[in-house]
């Protein structure tokens, strides 16, 4: 289970909740080489579409663990063009696109974030992913929110905030989550995406205090002009770090190499950014903010 800490830029860390997490999101652990535990895809319905979802261990294909979910959208013999899909729980396929039940799930996260490579087909062709949360089969999103994944042929990382789109109040008991490769039908065909490191920044429910007191991690100066220094603990040196705007847009992504690190924001706009460390073993994200002012 994922731990997630507040990083208060300028000083240490200083809170901590456990968060419920996206179950297999780093899409370590398979079924057989179609079926990666708690998704399910085409291949579960329909054997000939067994190649549109496959476990891919090429070591360029993925960024955490030893494997990644090599999506493919194209034409079917005797089924005309199908898009590839992937989603938690259960898949039921009648008429029209597949649906599925979702997992059970009991926290409200503010920000789903995973890393992916895509390379678009002919035509209008178009990835997506579709979230939503229920209460007792009600969507606590007022509907299914849609996020398009922008073509990456070289791998990048995505952050789509959630906050915004809940309604009420109360925790949700179900989530879910679908990945579809293409678009379908149509002219396109022949998009493929790779997925890995699916997770949740869960820092706005609640939580179980850690019984430990967080590592040190710190961003400084505050705000920042030219330079932002991100100083770990031992222990930490290897993690990987996100700068993110307020749209959600990833605007930096580096690994920590060393006790201290420089990030150069002269390119940078001025305005807040949130900073996401997370590290070496996958477990724990730091996140806070910081300010760049030029």
């Amino acid at each position: 289970m994922k731990k997630i800490f507040i990083l208060f830029a300028g000083i240490g860390l200083s809170l901590g909740v456990a968060a419920q997490q996206v179950p297999n999101g780093g899409f370590e652990n398979w079924n057989d080489s179609l079926n990666p535990i708690g998704w399910n895809t085409l291949a579960n319905y329909y054997a000939p579409l067994s190649v549109y979802a496959v476990r891919d261990t090429l070591p360029q294909t993925h960024t955490e663990g030893l494997a990644s979910i090599k999506m493919h959208t194209d034409t079917v013999g005797g089924q005309g063009q199908l898009r590839s899909y992937l989603g938690l729980g259960t898949i039921t396929l009648a008429v029209g696109p597949p649906t599925y039940s979702g997992v059970a799930y009991a926290k409200k996260p503010d920000t789903l974030f995973f890393d992916y490579a895509y390379q678009p087909g002919v035509g209008l062709d178009t990835a997506q992913v579709v979230v939503n949360f229920f209460q007792a089969g009600v969507s606590i999103f007022g509907g299914a929110r849609t996020f398009h994944i922008p073509p990456a042929p070289t791998g990048g990382s995505l952050a789509f905030p959630l906050t915004s789109f809940y309604t009420g109040s109360g925790a949700p008991d179900t989530l879910s989550i679908i990945f579809k490769s293409g678009k379908s039908p149509g002219a396109e065909f022949n998009s493929t995406l790779w997925l890995d490191n699916v997770h949740f920044d869960a820092s706005v429910v609640l939580g179980i205090p850690d019984a430990a007191p967080a590592a040190g991690v710190s961003a400084y100066p505050n705000p920042a002009n030219s330079t932002i220094n991100i100083a770990v603990a031992p222990n930490e040196v290897g993690s990987h770090i996100q700068l993110i705007d307020m749209a959600g847009r990833e605007v930096y992504n580096g690994t920590l190499n060393s006790a201290t690190s420089s990030i150069d924001t002269r390119n940078l706009a001025s305005g807040l950014y949130a900073i996401h460390v997370s590290s070496v073993d996958h477990l724990t994200v730091y996140k806070g903010s910081i300010s760049v002012a030029h």
